[in-house]
């Protein structure tokens, strides 16, 4: 039996953009989350990058929705993109909000069989240029029945692996605000442990001038290239296959790269392990987007765009160090300022980050001790990211099975049968 999103849905609406004309009005004080396309990443959504006001609600199309609204993005470059709304929202119009009726339908599970039949939906879409969805095309499409109960088995074996992933990424997002926070607080507010294990400012350290202003006593001032190398020279035969990175991806404001693939050399930045990948384009750049190069084999090399910068740490300093410089606020701000070009197409030349300036102690054992720190929290990332690869590949695996009723999950677990696939923990993690 199959049955039309429709007819299992109490809503299925877009939403509405508040005129750009009155940002203070609609904008600037807003409270409401506010969700665009890009934001819809097949996942939960719990923040939004834009927050509304209560006036743009009533003075737009846009419209509160409530948590646990399943979303899909209806055209562009995101068309078919889904995300499960975790609080009340209001989204832009290029989304369609479908709202279960309970007593019908799961809203995970109606995002899984969005998920699952997201191809044949896209190909309903019309237009040349870009595809484009509708309200009436996604609500007639018509999914699979099962019951209420076989629907939360089936979500629940499915959201145990998305929430393992979930909980990793958050772990992995507290890692590097944690590193981040503990450069900040070392090598840019001067708080790092002195002799007896005090933060060295707020404990009276003394300070003395610089070019940079006040630095701890004894330290010294080094120019970037004094102890990073820019673009360092790297082996690649032209048309030898090995991983390529695309600028998209660098997560924003993420240490690791999200995937890449295998391509014929033909001209471009080349990188190992331990270089740090900056990309000085906007708005790349301001996006956030650096990350650390940790997952070559031995001895591999691999490339990207011109329009990464590779930074590679010189002898004594570590390469985890060089990472959480790049991603620091001074050395942003410094790069963003040293763009050059035209106003849509800017980026930092290389030269222009040689000269900047690094406040280092003399003695770099510090630099050491940080580098431990953060090489944990970056291998931790990066153990969560591999598991991340294993359940997204067990997660894509079952769903057809899921869904297509090729694999049927039990109703009522008997736990006293080997035999049963076990779903306690399932049920656990699941939050109807």
């Amino acid at each position: 039996m199959k049955y039309k999103i429709k007819d299992l849905c109490k809503l299925i609406t877009s939403g509405g953009t508040p005129s750009r004309k009155q940002q203070e009005k609609y904008f600037s004080y807003g409270t409401i989350n506010w969700v665009k396309t890009q934001e819809l990443q097949d996942g939960n959504l719990y923040e939004t990058e834009e927050k509304i006001t209560e006036v743009a609600l009533k003075e737009s199309s846009a419209k509160l929705l409530p948590r646990n609204t399943v979303s899909m993005a209806m055209y562009g470059a995101t068309v078919g993109k889904l995300g499960i709304l975790k609080k009340e929202m209001a989204t832009n119009q290029a989304c369609c909000n479908m709202v279960v009726e309970e007593t019908k339908a799961d809203y995970h599970f109606l995002y899984y069989s969005l998920l699952y039949n997201r191809s044949k939906i896209i190909g309903l879409a019309n237009g040349a240029a870009q595809q484009n969805l509708n309200l009436s095309v996604i609500g007639e499409f018509e999914i699979d029945w099962y019951t209420l109960e076989e629907q939360r088995q089936i979500s629940a074996t499915l959201s145990a692996l998305d929430a393992k992933i979930e909980l990793n990424n958050a772990i992995n997002k507290n890692l590097e605000e944690m590193a981040q926070a503990l450069f900040k607080r070392w090598f840019v507010d001067f708080e790092f442990p002195n002799e007896i294990g005090e933060p060295y400012k707020s404990s009276g350290g003394e300070f003395e001038e610089s070019e940079l202003g006040l630095i701890p006593k004894g330290w010294k001032l080094a120019q970037l290239e004094e102890i990073i190398e820019i673009n360092p020279k790297r082996i690649l035969k032209k048309g030898e296959y090995s991983p390529y990175v695309e600028m998209k991806n660098l997560r924003n404001n993420y240490a690791r790269v999200s995937e890449y693939v295998l391509r014929e050399f033909s001209s471009g930045s080349k990188f190992s392990n331990g270089d740090v990948l900056l990309a000085r384009i906007t708005p790349c750049l301001e996006n956030g987007k650096t990350a650390y190069v940790d997952f070559l084999k031995d001895n591999e090399v691999g490339w990207g765009s011109t329009e990464f910068l590779i930074l590679r740490s010189r002898s004594g300093i570590p390469p985890e160090f060089t990472y959480f410089l790049a991603r620091s606020d001074q050395f942003r701000s410094y790069a963003i300022l040293s763009m050059t070009g035209s106003s849509g197409r800017q980026r930092v030349p290389e030269s222009s980050l040689k000269n900047y300036m690094v406040p280092l102690p003399q003695n770099l054992n510090l630099i050491s001790v940080f580098g431990e720190i953060a090489k944990s929290a970056l291998t931790l990332m990066k153990k969560n990211d591999d598991e991340n690869e294993i359940l997204s590949k067990i997660r894509d695996t079952l769903l057809p099975k899921l869904m297509s009723g090729e694999i049927r999950v039990p109703v009522e677990q008997d736990h006293n049968d080997p035999d049963l696939p076990m779903v306690a923990e399932s049920r656990a993690i699941y939050q109807p």
